[in-house]
């Protein structure tokens, strides 16, 4: 054989075994992230700190994702009532809160959505293995307020909380998510995309998921509260279709399963808890007086106090890394 086509041959047979270790390697690291997801799911039907933690990560495919938008409204009414919030803001680092105590509350005003750079979730964390819908999550406003990439779904939310911050009702303002993994937001009579512009109804293409803080439209997670909220009874006969679940594989829809039965809130207090430990806040970082200090302090009134911190720092770093471990190296 020629010289040639031997040097060829082994450069060939070089790159075929190349990409089959990269192919191994790949699919093994989602059979990992897989695994990650079941431990935690396994743990949580009887451990409740596991429960929270999966609301801790910020998924979307539980049984309550209007705790999200509760959690988000705390932070929201902290952060537009205390001194010292626009300087955090400005600030370009995750420094904490406390850091800074002088100055004036944060405005949403000093938000330029057109900075944002709206990206899906395979882009942002392209290092990463995910699935193409259960991974799909909402950072926390406290998140989003200080980062550029996001995505649609994000950017949306954080015109909900906008919006809401500044008058829009809670009965007639609700977060959407479509098919195509867009976010738009419902108030006052009208759409809006992820960045804030007025769109037409036409535009929003198979919702899966309509809420906000209260009532909850969705599906694939078997929840209908259209007969409690006649505005949303109006937006999901107005936009809605046949076509209203996500496309999902074989192990998203066994995950999905699972988180339909662990992921329930049975009780106020179990609500209250997963709202405020999806914004990640531990009850020692609040400030005596504010909505999350006067929440917390009930909570702790209940729980011995040792307990909840010990939970409070399991969630943000054992669970929390299983279940949003792509979530929490990135950002």
């Amino acid at each position: 054989m020629h010289q040639k086509n031997k040097a060829s041959i082994i450069i060939l047979l070089f790159f075929v075994i190349l990409f089959s270790s990269y192919v191994i390697l790949a699919d093994s690291s989602l059979d990992i992230h897989s695994k990650s997801f079941e431990k935690v799911l396994n743990k949580a039907a009887n451990n409740s700190f596991y429960k929270y933690g999966i609301y801790s990560s910020r998924i979307i495919t539980v049984k309550y994702p209007e705790v999200y938008l509760q959690g988000d409204m705390y932070f929201a009414k902290l952060i537009t009532s205390h001194k010292g919030y626009e300087q955090w803001y400005k600030v370009g680092t995750a420094s904490g809160p406390r850091n800074y105590k002088w100055g004036t509350p944060f405005s949403f005003d000093l938000v330029n959505f057109n900075d944002y750079n709206i990206k899906p979730n395979s882009e942002i964390y392209n290092h990463y293995p995910i699935f193409d819908y259960i991974d799909e999550r909402i950072s926390s406003i406290q998140t989003v307020l200080k980062v550029k990439d996001v995505t649609s779904l994000e950017a949306a939310n954080l015109i909900y909380i906008k919006k809401r911050i500044e008058g829009s009702p809670e009965d007639d303002t609700f977060l959407i998510f479509t098919k195509d993994k867009q976010g738009y937001v419902y108030s006052d009579g009208s759409y809006f995309d992820c960045l804030g512009q007025k769109v037409i109804s036409e535009k929003i293409n198979h919702p899966i998921l309509v809420f906000n803080e209260r009532n909850v439209w969705y599906p694939l997670m078997e929840r209908d509260d259209t007969a409690t909220n006649p505005e949303l009874n109006k937006i999901v006969k107005s936009i809605s279709t046949s076509d209203n679940v996500p496309e999902l594989n074989q192990q998203e829809k066994e995950i999905i399963n699972h988180l339909k039965e662990v992921s329930i809130l049975t009780t106020a207090k179990e609500k209250e808890i997963a709202a405020l430990t999806s914004i990640h806040s531990s009850g020692y970082d609040t400030i005596a007086g504010d909505v999350l200090y006067n929440k917390w302090h009930k909570i702790l009134l209940e729980i011995n106090f040792d307990t909840v911190f010990m939970f409070s720092n399991l969630l943000i770093t054992k669970i929390g890394t299983q279940v949003c471990s792509i979530k929490l190296k990135k950002r």
